[in-house]
């Protein structure tokens, strides 16, 4: 390892760098900008203020669990009970025709294979090669 870290050491003493003024300022402005860290000070808040704001955890805690268990509801009236919660549209399915539609995309691709060809035998004859 200790040889490792000599090559490092040599092999930067060997690297060549020109600091420009403006960097190096740019860099002693950085350096000087950074401060220590401050440890921060403990809060001094009196002890009743721990107490209050545990007693407000556990009244929110209580509070949701009362919600959480309270009896399940009342059945509905027998008027709304016998109503279904969704009506399922009637729907009227026929299956699409696409005979026309697939007959012009045959026509479209054997269009683009035709030009795709044309372009290609243009770009050989161009640059001289032969064409396939």
């Amino acid at each position: 390892m200790d040889s490792f870290e000599e090559r490092l050491k040599r092999d930067a003493a060997a690297v060549r760098a020109d600091v420009s003024p403006e960097l190096e300022s740019r860099l002693q402005a950085s350096l000087e900008g950074v401060a220590a860290a401050k440890p921060r000070a403990r809060s001094n808040r009196p002890a009743w203020f721990w107490l209050a704001s545990s007693l407000t955890g556990t009244a929110a805690a209580l509070t949701v669990i009362a919600l959480l268990n309270q009896e399940e509801p009342a059945a509905p009236p027998a008027s709304i009970a016998a109503q279904p919660l969704l009506s399922v549209p009637n729907l009227n399915v026929r299956p699409a025709v696409l005979g026309p539609l697939e007959d012009e995309l045959d026509k479209l691709k054997s269009d683009l294979e035709k030009a795709e060809r044309v372009v290609r035998d243009d770009v050989e004859t161009l640059l001289g090669e032969v064409p396939r």
